[in-house]
């Protein structure tokens, strides 16, 4: 059977690729929405595979730096204390993070905290960017209150938010924050 090489949208509302097997184009699509994806674009398998292998590749490849572990760090305790639900907080992430490997990470632990995981078991998946010592901060805070874990991870998920309340939600909690937060327009320019 023929290889397609394939582009879609998973309920997450994240872009996937992948290849699999199928007659025709048509055939291909209708297997995507059959596994509850919306295809974007069906190809069939050849010099499209290359690039895909290259993006994949430029993924595996792109380390994760200090600093961009430590605006996450900060980026994510903003949107916390601003009372975003997990799944929003790492949306919102995902869409801004420009390290396409944290990109992706985020993406992954957005599947698995709506799975059920805590965050902390979805950082530690990540063990060559999160350390050992940052998922146990983690997992203390959840385990002391003071981070979401299960209980919260889906809070809002049933009740999407405009961007305007997400704006203003982050913005108060940025002025509460005001002398701790050295980030403070990064989320209002959004």
């Amino acid at each position: 059977m023929p290889q397609f090489s394939y582009e879609a949208i998973n309920e997450a509302g994240n872009t996937i690729r992948g290849d699999l097997e199928a007659s025709d184009a048509e055939s291909a699509k209708l297997r995507l929405v059959g596994m509850g994806y919306i295809p974007v674009a069906v190809r069939r398998g050849g010099a499209d595979r290359e690039a895909g292998f290259l993006d994949r590749l430029q993924v595996a490849l792109s380390a994760v730096k200090p600093q961009e572990l430590i605006l996450f760090t900060k980026q994510f305790k903003t949107m916390l204390a601003a009372g975003l639900s997990m799944i929003e907080i790492l949306r919102v992430l995902e869409q801004q993070t420009e390290n396409p490997r944290l990109r992706k990470i985020c993406g992954r632990m957005s599947d698995e905290v709506k799975k059920g995981a805590s965050i902390s078991q979805a950082l530690a998946v990540d063990k060559h960017v999160f350390s050992p010592l940052y998922v146990s901060m983690v997992r203390a805070g959840e385990t002391a209150g003071r981070a979401p874990g299960r209980a919260r991870a889906s809070h809002h998920h049933h009740q999407p938010r405009t961007s305007g309340q997400i704006r203003h939600q982050i913005g108060a909690a940025i002025s509460r924050h005001r002398g701790h937060c050295p980030v403070r327009g990064v989320f209002l320019s959004c």
